[in-house]
């Protein structure tokens, strides 16, 4: 009997072991040893809807808090612009109607949504300036997420009404797909 009991509880541990936690590890960077540029200290967080399965749709959720805003000098500036960078291993693809930048939770108005596939580069922007200190979320829904899996590094940068615009780093998602 005890035999009998042992190995089940044996089996059954080996089970559990064994089950992915794809969930957990798409809502954040996670714990980052190096990276290129700095990314280890300027790492944002993200939420992957859909679990990040390759060659699947998906819904990425990027996240800019203002504590993200690595300098106070970042803090106190409007967005008037953001404009996110990819690697061209990237082989995914976005939909530009379905882009959304939320502020407080609630739904910008956008004057434009752009994705620019041979600069791997998406442009949004706001018909008003988002106001300095206000956290933001970037949405991307329906993601064609590449045929193949790895990690890729998006990068984030805003840009600054005024006289000169300037573009501004801001910070690096550091997706994983499955």
């Amino acid at each position: 009997m005890l035999q009998r009991s042992l190995s089940v509880w044996l089996a059954s541990s080996c089970l559990l072991a064994g089950l992915p936690v794809a969930s957990l590890a798409q809502s954040n960077p996670g714990f980052i040893l190096i990276g290129p540029g700095g990314v280890r200290d300027r790492a944002l967080n993200y939420h992957l809807d859909f679990e990040g399965k390759a060659g699947g749709f998906d819904r990425y959720r990027f996240n800019i808090r203002t504590s993200d805003l690595a300098t106070a000098e970042l803090q106190n500036l409007a967005v008037s612009e953001i404009q996110i960078s990819y690697p061209n291993t990237f082989s995914g693809e976005f939909d530009p109607r379905r882009i959304e930048l939320r502020v407080d939770r609630q739904s910008l108005r956008l004057r434009s949504a752009t994705w620019v596939p041979q600069e791997q580069r998406i442009e949004i922007i706001p018909e008003q300036p988002v106001p300095a200190g206000k956290s933001m979320q970037v949405v991307l829904s329906n993601v064609r997420n590449p045929n193949y899996g790895g990690m890729f590094y998006f990068n984030c940068r805003i840009i600054t009404p005024g006289a000169t615009p300037l573009l501004r780093y801001v910070g690096t998602w550091v997706l994983s797909i499955d």
